[in-house]
Order: structure tokens, then sequence, then C-alpha cells
């Protein structure tokens, strides 16, 4: 754990198999750390992190408030639940009635709502929002991530042919499940901006179904979407920059 230049080390608790051998050992995955409240720390795991990850306060109340910032060491979609109920992301579109992202800063501050979260796409980093009144869940979603390779063209032409939705149409997948897109130049790797003819582009979509309102919910229904595009899309030969 990270804070402010200072970093705590700390230790899983102590085995507790049935036999003094090493292929027996067993421990708790429960770590205990000392936080100070309305401040920001960061947490770093030496394995994999995992696919559920939960976080509490102990024996304070609601006005001990802390922002906790999780590293993953792929590109995922987090899923964050305040007490089992699930939270959208600071950089989630209002006016859509499905989950779609925005590329946008980190909207967790210490006057939004607890369990409000974001997470960086570059850092690899989910921030979230806890008080001693509420239990985190982090939820690593199934997530389908597609390359598409473009012709040379301009900006406004890519813009009013309507080419995500008509891409991925011909795949089978609807325009709610697409949360996220960016469109990457050949040249500079960077968001178009210049009405100018532009070399071969990429565009990367983002597709994963809506993430399920509580936890005891059902996610089959999620995971066999996931698994119906990720036939389709090796089946048509289409390029798959991540999958999880």
């Amino acid at each position: 754990m990270s804070y402010n230049g200072f970093i705590d080390i700390i230790n899983g608790p102590q085995d507790y198999g049935w036999c003094n051998g090493y292929t027996c050992q067993k421990r708790i995955s429960t770590f205990m750390a000392l936080v100070q409240s309305r401040h920001h720390f960061d947490i770093y795991l030496t394995s994999t992190t995992s696919e559920h990850m939960r976080f509490r306060l102990l024996n304070p109340d609601s006005s001990i408030v802390v922002s906790l910032c999780l590293y993953y060491t792929s590109l995922q979609q987090v899923d964050v639940y305040a007490n089992n109920i699930y939270v959208a992301p600071t950089n989630r579109v209002q006016n859509f009635s499905f989950l779609m992202l925005l590329d946008q800063p980190n909207g967790v501050t210490f006057s939004v709502p607890t369990g409000s979260n974001f997470f960086n796409r570059t850092t690899q980093m989910a921030t979230f929002l806890i008080d001693g009144a509420t239990i985190i869940d982090l939820y690593i979603s199934q997530l389908i991530v597609l390359t598409f390779g473009l012709p040379p063209t301009t900006p406004s032409t890519f813009f009013t042919t309507n080419l995500v939705a008509n891409s991925t149409t011909l795949r089978g997948v609807t325009s709610d499940k697409i949360r996220r897109v960016d469109i990457i130049s050949a040249n500079s790797d960077t968001r178009i901006r210049r009405q100018v003819l532009l070399s071969t582009i990429s565009l990367r979509v983002e597709i994963r179904d809506d993430p399920p309102m509580n936890l005891s919910a059902s996610n089959n229904a999620s995971t066999q979407l996931i698994a119906n595009i990720n036939a389709q899309v090796k089946q048509s030969g289409l390029e798959t920059a991540g999958s999880e």
C-alpha cells in the first residue's frame, strides 16, 4: 500500500494448514492495513489481482471516508458494488439507458457518494470511495476488445457513416453492448482531431453485457453472450486485441 511517498508492505495471516509440510499450507486472503480518513491510498498486489476483491473499514461509522485505488495487471472492466448494489463509474454517459463510458478524468472525490468509482485505462488503476458503513466489492467483468482495420478516410466521413454500428452488427453485436470506442491513427496513435485525409486507422471497440444490479443476480446470460461473440469473431477472422 502506497501513500504520499510511503509504502506499507502487508503480509497475509499465518498458515492454518493441518500439517507442517509445504504442500498443505493454506492462508486466508485477508489483509489488514491502517488508513487515515479523507486520504487516498494506492494498493498493489505481488500476484495477479483476484476476480473478486472485497474491502471494508472495521468499526468506524459513515463519517470515516477513504479513497482507495487498486492496480490491475491487465486492461479490465471492473464492476463496483456498494453493500451489494451496483454503482456505475463516474465516466458513465448519463443519458444512455445502457452502460456507455466516456474518456474523461477521474471524477472520484470526497464530495461524491460512497461507492463512486473510476477505472483509468492508462494506469490500469480502479479508484473507489469507501466509508465505515459500506462494504465494497470489485468484480472483473467479462470484456471483449476488438480491433478493426479501416481504409483511409476523413474524420467527418468516419463519423457520418455510422461505421461502429455497421461493423458490430455484422458480427451479431447490438449497439447497446458497445461500451467504448477508440479511433486510432496509424501515424500518431492518438484520437482523430484534424479534418485531413487519414492513413489507415484502427477502430477499437469494447463489448460487454450490462452488469448485474446486485451481487445475488446471476451473470450466466452475460457469460453466454461473451462466448457467442468470441466464437463469431474467431469464425470471421477479426483481430481480437484482448478478451477476458
